[in-house]
């Protein structure tokens, strides 16, 4: 729908590799912003599709498999600030790691912090490879802001989109 701005931004042949194309979608969705907000807003409802159903796509194909969630190897793994991603059964969960007692989370219960452990539940948390603006401070921050928001949606307002917005913003 939108490879005229993908492929301006980034050229043909990264457009396979998954983290290129995410790129190229969330820098045409902040140039649309600063040109027109409203089609700025359109293309961050389109990102959060596409980044919905490439979850979807990654756990249905067998990309990610469950392994056993080992304590003593949680706590070294991540920095204050982090991105970080459990695979479920059917869906990729993502949150913001502060400390192993502190991972801010978006889900139908709203944003709330619970502990690494909490978070994996039983999974094994990775690191999102994701850029950021943002010192860790003000990812913290910024996590901080939203606690207690409720307005949850599956695909316009989700995990992902939460912890890409603490690291990234608009």
């Amino acid at each position: 729908m939108f490879d005229f701005i993908k492929e301006s931004i980034v050229p043909r042949d990264y457009g396979r590799n998954p983290y290129y194309e995410r790129t190229a979608r969330k820098s045409a969705e902040r140039m649309a912003r600063k040109v027109c907000k409203p089609v700025g807003d359109v293309l961050e409802v389109y990102n959060n599709a596409c980044d919905t159903v490439e979850n979807i796509e990654d756990t249905l194909s067998g990309k990610y498999r469950t392994v056993p969630f080992f304590e003593d190897w949680y706590d070294t793994n991540f920095s204050k600030g982090d991105h970080i991603v459990v695979q479920r059964l059917s869906y990729a969960h993502h949150g913001i790691f502060k400390d192993r007692e502190h991972v801010y989370e978006y889900s139908s219960n709203g944003v709330r912090v619970v502990s690494l452990k909490q978070f994996a539940d039983g999974d094994v948390p990775r690191l999102y490879a994701e850029d950021t603006i943002y010192t860790q401070d003000e990812i913290i921050r910024r996590a901080e802001s939203r606690l207690g928001e409720s307005d949850y949606n599956l695909i316009i307002n989700n995990c992902q989109n939460f912890a890409t917005w603490c690291r990234l913003g608009d």
